[in-house]
């Protein structure tokens, strides 16, 4: 299991080649990938984090909230300078859904992602969530995974036994027990809990080469603490955490 948490996207001014009205590049950096930026048009479209001082050093990306077509190319480019003639970079594979990729980690002063979708029926690209770092790998999951799906849907019931409500949608919630967890590992997960507590959204890959069975998730913590328990011998721990899927 991977977790993509400490977004150096949410750190720098992102910069776009255009924004449309309405739709400016900092939505990305909203929690919600429902408040989106889109550009003005399909083809050369990008969005760029660097200040020229600080390296920035990543080995993922994950991207939601997007309206690629299939017949997009996607690509995240790294450059030490901001001239983009030959830049390092990874081609991203399409997924209607959340776009995930994991490369060995690099540094650059520049980053961004490059899309082309000439295609696209929207005449605009529209993206709600970006998200690199160097994802945080989580200890091996005890087998028998939580999976349910809930829904925020509410219900009212007469005394006489009619029902009404409003249809909302359904989220996802899944639970992990790890069970053993050498102390540096546990350092880890505790940095990052105090940084998203049980409010901010991170991209949870369960299983990163099988997609297909549970695909990319953006959920926050769903519990207030870490009830971390020490095992009787040595320095190893265990503790079981849950998920709720985001929006």
């Amino acid at each position: 299991m991977r977790i993509i948490w400490d977004n150096a996207w949410d750190k720098y001014t992102i910069t776009a080649n255009s924004e449309a009205s309405g739709y400016p590049a900092v939505n990305i950096q909203d929690i919600s990938y429902k408040k989106t930026t889109r550009s003005t048009g399909v083809t050369s479209e990008w969005w760029k984090i660097g200040d020229g001082v600080n390296k920035i050093k990543i080995s993922d990306i994950a991207i939601a909230g997007h309206n690629f077509t299939s017949g997009a190319t996607i690509k995240l480019q790294g450059n030490d300078t901001d001239i983009w003639t030959s830049p390092a970079e990874e081609v991203l594979t399409y997924n209607a859904d959340i776009i995930t990729k994991f490369f060995t980690a690099a540094e650059y002063y520049y980053w961004r992602l490059l899309v082309e979708d000439a295609s696209n029926p929207d005449t605009y690209i529209e993206i709600g969530r970006i998200s690199s770092d160097e994802y945080l790998q989580m200890p091996g999951i005890e087998p028998g995974l939580i999976y349910p799906r809930k829904t925020t849907s509410t219900k009212d019931i007469t005394v006489t036994g009619q029902v009404y409500g409003d249809k909302g949608i359904i989220a996802r919630m899944p639970g992990f027990a790890f069970p053993i967890i050498e102390d540096s590992e546990r350092i880890q997960i505790d940095t990052m809990f105090d940084e998203i507590h049980n409010i901010k959204p991170v991209f949870l890959i369960v299983y990163e080469n099988s997609l297909d069975v549970i695909p990319a998730l953006y959920c926050t913590i769903d519990q207030d603490e870490l009830p971390w328990k020490k095992s009787e011998n040595g320095l190893a721990w265990s503790i079981q955490i849950k998920f709720l899927e985001a929006f």
